[in-house]
């Protein structure tokens, strides 16, 4: 659910937010929508609702969240997926609700989990723990015993990448596979167990965020194969921190290892599935000093030379791998490949799917899809191009006839992963084989799809059941806010709101303000100093239907892509009043038991991209849960699915760019309001500004912000006031 399709339920389920967690005798039987609670020995609590297994660690910090595919067979295996951000500032619980990987397990019996809180640096030492307890915990409460020793693939982007690696380090002996991208490796040498597990890693030799990535992922492969046969292989793509061509290659190599190392028959429950190990000499070799070349060299196992040096012959389990694998790691690839009706999952680094693993297309059984392959000048003399999917001949294109072709969708097929393929003739007469990058299409399962809508259906109607129109009550004055923790938002009229509009400029309302802006910037809550430079400034108004926000940003350098992860606005605003959080009211909802983490339930956090060449106002909103974190991405293409929200980039001299945000009532905070609330109200508020090339982070109103501020701290520092004026108030500064 990365799309606005699923941003209503979110609301439905918003208010759920304390109720279904005390609501709950703790070991209640599980039903559908209905929480069972259990605390093991260790103070490690978590729950079950039918489908989902939340963990939470004793201390607060740690957490993952577990999907079971629907019916009544054993779990095979675990995708899990690490979080990105440093270790606390990413949450991928919600892969556990992701439609394409959700239809991807279902087909192999598989379950879904992402974490939040595991530096990657710590998996392998210490934190790794967690999961593994987590996992036994679950499986001795009886509905699923096969949790507690499920093999499992780790996957997942920067600090996931290094969280994967870590996996695999800590439990060789259950990993299926990894595939790791862009992520740091902080122990270089593996056990040995580990280096017979296949492992797909990505690099970006462009990665400003992680500049000795490919330096770093050579001598991994170097010190680990001079020690013995390495399962192993890597590409650097000629990209950034985004995903790049993983999204449309790690799917393949999921199926190949699922299917070639779990056991035949299942296990007894209880019993750890003993993983089959790979051979060798049935696998393909792939040249990691060939990316350059016109296309990658790959062979076959036998044919890998007596001397290899160590770490410059990649291994992949077949040979459809190796040839998908040439078509992600050749740097050279005149040809495109691409739906011709309608486009592909976003490409990995735009607007709102940075770092979001899992965008293949997905297309139904016997479906007609068709194709367009493009080319470009250098393919003089080209006009015959073959399709294939992972080696295998599926469609032809005539350039000559405008490259379009058509494929029709085998529904036994559980994915394809596609890629177009031409041999030209050079100047000297030598033939050349020429490549497009990688495209992925997952196929859907009638069977398996409804399955998992009538296993969600009871979970999303206990949700609505529990919704109701709540308006936030203003609170007793329960601890004091000071003036420099307090923006405050100017009352206007209609006449003032009907100048705000998406039209490409700032609204001239803004510019008559009475009241000041807050500044954010060198000299002020600062956690880490943006080597750029970066400067912020936030204005706000209200109005009868809703909040807006201008937000000004200077930066030095700014991003290459537009994403929530480079240069961004992020800000957490809660309906609760902000003196009850200032006061450490104790049914102010935060998020985690003290000493973790100083979020909030009653907040939203919204991350707006404001980086790249042509940022568009996308936007990714965060709906936090004691048990989890939802979140939904909001594209301006998608008119916001009539949500109501909006916001747009406007670039402005000397480099500067302005975000104009509008936030309806009813998406302020959780839950929202009915309607406006009245004047005086003091909104809880924290404003932040992510410096993608600075590694910096500006905070208001204090140094910290609510992802890494422990809750048990004597204020919760990251949170100040937005303060809605009356229209007679005037400026009070």
């Amino acid at each position: 659910m990365n799309s606005l399709s699923g941003l209503a339920p979110l609301l439905v389920s918003a208010v759920m937010c304390w109720v279904v967690g005390v609501s709950q005798a703790e070991g209640a039987a599980a039903r559908p929508g209905q929480l069972e609670l259990w605390t093991t020995e260790a103070g490690e609590q978590l729950a079950f609702d039918g489908v989902f297994y939340s963990y939470r660690s004793a201390d607060g910090l740690r957490a993952f969240k577990l999907w079971t595919p629907p019916g009544k067979g054993p779990v095979r295996a675990l995708l899990l997926f690490g979080n990105p951000g440093g270790g606390f500032g990413g949450d991928t619980r919600d892969k556990s609700r992701q439609e394409d990987l959700l239809e991807f397990a279902a087909r192999e019996g598989i379950a879904v989990a992402g974490v939040t809180g595991f530096p990657g640096r710590d998996v392998y030492s210490k934190l790794g723990r967690h999961i593994l307890d987590g996992l036994a915990a679950m499986g001795a409460r009886g509905h699923h015993p096969e949790l507690a020793a499920l093999p499992m693939i780790a996957t997942g982007g920067s600090n996931a990448g290094s969280f994967s690696y870590g996996m695999l380090c800590l439990a060789p002996e259950r990993m299926i596979g990894i595939t790791p991208n862009v992520g740091g490796y902080h122990e270089l040498e593996a056990p040995e167990a580990a280096r017979s597990v296949p492992a797909w890693i990505h690099i970006g030799a462009l990665d400003e965020l992680s500049s000795n990535g490919v330096e770093r992922t050579e001598a991994l492969f170097a010190l680990n194969g001079a020690k013995g046969p390495l399962l192993w292989a890597w590409d650097a793509e000629m990209k950034g921190h985004e995903n790049g061509g993983a999204d449309h290659v790690d799917f393949a190599f999921w199926e190949a290892v699922l299917e070639a190392r779990l056991p035949v028959r299942v296990p007894a429950p209880g019993r750890p599935a003993v993983l089959r190990p790979m051979d060798r000499m049935k696998g393909w070799h792939v040249d990691h000093r060939s990316w350059d070349h016109r296309i990658v060299k790959i062979f076959p196992a036998a044919e890998l030379p007596a001397q290899a040096e160590p770490g410059r012959y990649g291994w992949l389990p077949n040979e459809g791998l190796a040839r998908l694998y040439q078509a992600n790691a050749t740097r050279s690839r005149p040809l495109q490949l691409a739906l011709a009706d309608k486009p592909a999952a976003p490409a990995a680094g735009t607007s709102g799917v940075y770092l979001s693993a899992g965008l293949g297309t997905l297309v139904d059984p016997g479906q007609v899809v068709r194709l367009k392959v493009t080319a470009k000048p250098l393919l003089r003399g080209i006009t015959k191009v073959t399709i294939y999917d992972r080696g295998r001949k599926v469609a032809e294109a005539d350039l000559s006839k405008g490259g379009e072709c058509t494929l029709k969708i085998d529904g036994s097929k559980k994915l394809y992963a596609l890629y177009a393929h031409a041999v030209q003739q050079s100047f000297s007469g030598e033939l050349v084989e020429r490549v497009s990058p990688p495209l992925q299409l997952l196929v859907r399962d009638p069977k398996a799809s409804a399955r998992i809508a009538a296993q969600l259906a009871p979970l999303e109607f206990a949700a609505s059941a529990r919704a109701r129109a709540v308006e936030p009550v203003v609170a007793p004055v329960e601890g004091e806010i000071p003036e420099t923790a307090t923006l405050r938002a100017e009352a206007w009229d209609r006449a003032a709101e009907a100048d705000l509009r998406r039209d490409g400029k700032v609204a001239p309302a803004w510019s008559r303000m009475k009241v000041p802006a807050v500044e954010v910037g060198a000299a002020h809550g600062l956690k880490t100093r943006p080597a750029t430079g970066a400067r912020l400034r936030v204005r706000s108004a209200w109005t009868a239907s809703g909040l807006y926000f201008l937000q000004e940003v200077e930066d030095a350098k700014w991003s290459e892509t537009a994403d929530t992860e480079s240069d961004s606005l992020d800000f957490h605003l809660a309906s609760v009043d902000a003196r009850r959080v200032a006061g450490r009211v104790p049914d102010v909802g935060l998020l985690a038991k003290p000493g973790a983490t100083a979020l909030l339930c009653a907040a939203h956090q919204i991350q707006i991209a404001v980086g790249g060449s042509a940022p568009d106002g996308s936007t990714g909103i965060n709906f936090m849960d004691p048990w989890d974190v939802r979140r939904a991405e909001l594209r301006p293409a998608d008119a916001f699915g009539g949500s109501g929200y909006w916001a747009e980039v406007v670039r402005l001299e000397n480099g500067r760019r302005a975000v104009e945000v509008f936030i309806p009532w009813h998406l302020v905070g959780r839950p929202g309001f009915t309607k406006a609330p009245a004047a005086g109200t003091r909104l809880t508020l924290a404003l932040g500004y992510q410096d993608g090339e600075g590694g910096g982070k500006l905070a208001w109103p204090s140094a910290r912000d609510p992802w890494h501020a422990p809750a048990a701290e004597e204020s919760p520092a990251p949170y100040g006031q937005l303060w809605l004026m009356g229209a007679e108030d005037g400026p009070r500064l």
